[in-house]
């Protein structure tokens, strides 16, 4: 179980140079066909919070990588009106 205490750890995530990591920005449950942004709050509701809800659409992501003084943005479109097992991000 995840307690409050534990929050702060999860504000940033560091990866080193060389390293590759997955990001996970929404996700699905079961045969639901709203998918849910995920942060690191999702794991304190039960990865379905109300206010993260997204309705089976296509969403515009921007995803900030940041080191140092450089920040380098990309954005993804989201596919939560596909079924959960093409959900996916296009580039």
């Amino acid at each position: 179980m995840l307690h409050l205490a534990d929050l702060a750890a999860l504000d940033l995530r560091d990866i080193f140079c060389g390293e590759s990591e997955d990001l996970d920005v929404a996700m699905k449950q079961g045969d639901r066909n709203e998918a849910f942004g995920f942060n690191n709050m999702s794991y304190v509701n039960g990865f379905t919070a109300p206010d993260w809800l997204l309705p089976p659409d296509r969403y515009i992501i921007l995803v900030t990588v940041a080191a140092g003084d450089v920040r380098v943005c990309k954005k993804f479109v989201l596919r939560a009106d596909w079924p959960r097992s093409d959900f996916s991000l296009e580039v």
